[in-house]
């Protein structure tokens, strides 16, 4: 059984990169409106109020596509689960079912060797 690499897939990754930019080059834009206060040339709380404006629509930003992309890694780890269930019950070996079910049915040893009483 194979599964098809999705466009999905290469989408996510193009989102990932480009929010990881979007991050970096906010943080660069944000160290040279810092330079540019220690400077002298950002008056009073302009600079604050850049940065705080700044922040704000990275934070928005960073949001608005980690939401998305939560929904679609749910997505694809529900499939890919059922995916490696199937799989996995495909080239299961009956008699490990029956060895577990052989191993269940005995009784629980406590650690010092001695058995334990079943609950009635």
């Amino acid at each position: 059984m194979r599964t098809r690499t999705s466009k999905g897939a290469s989408e996510k990754l193009l989102a990932y990169d480009a929010l990881a930019g979007f991050n970096q080059g906010l943080a660069q834009v944000l160290h040279n409106l810092r330079s540019l206060d220690k400077l002298g040339f950002l008056h009073g709380e302009i600079f604050t109020a850049l940065q705080v404006t700044l922040e704000e629509t990275r934070a928005w930003a960073n949001f608005e596509v980690i939401e998305r992309l939560h929904g679609l890694e749910e997505s694809d780890w529900s499939r890919f689960g059922r995916l490696r269930r199937r799989l996995e019950k495909k080239y299961e070996n009956p008699d490990d079912l029956l060895l577990e079910a052989v191993r269940l049915k005995r009784p629980s040893q406590k650690s010092d060797g001695s058995k334990r009483r079943r609950r009635p």
